[in-house]
């Protein structure tokens, strides 16, 4: 993104991936992603979520709009966020 992308009022999302970290603030690739999907938009985004590997899983953590699907393994490569809602997924490690 660029400082002009920020004043761009119709932007109304943002995804930010972060990497396992070990317990002294560096990156272990051994330790599980996480991924933060924010809508602040009237209607739902399609967001891409990341492959770190061929096969990568997610399991959904929070679901903001609606507890009862939170806890659960997405099956696809792509997660619906509704309008005004944040959602927090961890990878699935094997």
């Amino acid at each position: 993104m660029h400082g002009s992308d920020w004043q761009q009022a119709e932007r109304t999302s943002l995804g930010m991936w972060t990497c396992g970290h070990d317990a002294r603030g560096r990156p272990d690739p051994s330790l599980p992603s996480h991924v933060l999907l924010f809508n602040a938009g009237e209607r739902a985004i399609e967001f891409s979520l990341p492959m770190r590997a061929p096969g990568t899983r997610w399991r959904l953590l929070v679901d903001s709009a609606d507890r009862t699907m939170s806890d659960r393994e997405i099956a696809s490569a792509a997660l619906v966020v509704r309008n005004g809602a944040l959602c927090l997924l961890e990878e699935v490690l094997s």
